[in-house]
């Protein structure tokens, strides 16, 4: 792909990843974790996959599951798609912005996103490898508050589907507030990481 080209582990799974694409961490597993509990044959969909982390090591830890991926960056597609052949699993990657809805036929059961999330404030707090990320993956246009990428996946989300969306551990009650039947999870270090719920 590119000279830049690095290995990184997530759930024990070899990934490539480069410059161009968020390298995944730890606190997203818990993405994968909240998966895995959908019933056999449940239809998932990724939005904002990056270098295909979750989606692929959700195919290979529930093969049974329907996994379809997207994301805005070209970069990150080819990475999602490169990362999911060499692991040989099925997995449709799509490059669009949200939630491509128009692929997506009938219902889904779960959307999954670690959507940017970082405003500038935050960012001047985070250590110097995150300032090496993308800025397209860690703040994208969240805005002042941070849940600007977040906000607006749930708007155009359809009423009744079930999200889970990690955000920053100070996030937890406002993305509470923007879903029906909201709860918390928390990542290995006890923190406020992922919240689940469906849209209103």
């Amino acid at each position: 792909m590119t000279v830049a080209t690095r290995f990184v582990t997530f759930r024990g799974l070899d990934l490539h990843v480069d410059d161009r694409v968020l390298t995944p961490r730890k606190e997203t597993e818990l993405l994968v974790e909240v998966a895995k509990e959908l019933p056999e044959g449940a239809r998932v969909h990724e939005v904002g996959t990056g270098s295909g982390a979750v989606a692929v090591a959700l195919a290979k830890e529930r093969p049974d599951l329907v996994i379809s991926a997207s994301d805005i960056s070209p970069a990150a597609c080819a990475w999602a798609t490169h990362n999911s052949a060499r692991h040989g699993l099925p997995i449709s990657i799509v490059c669009r912005p949200g939630l491509p809805l128009d692929l997506l036929a009938g219902d889904v059961d779960l959307v999954l996103a670690n959507l940017p999330y970082l405003s500038d404030e935050a960012m001047a707090l985070r250590p110097p490898e995150i300032h090496e990320e993308p800025r397209i993956a860690t703040q994208g246009n969240c805005g002042a508050d941070g849940l600007g990428e977040i906000r607006k996946l749930v708007q155009e989300t359809p009423s009744g589907w079930k999200l889970a969306l990690e955000h920053d551990t100070h996030h937890g009650s406002a993305v509470r507030e923007m879903l029906v039947n909201a709860e918390i999870r928390l990542d290995y270090r006890g923190d406020e990481r992922v919240t689940v719920g469906v849209a209103p």
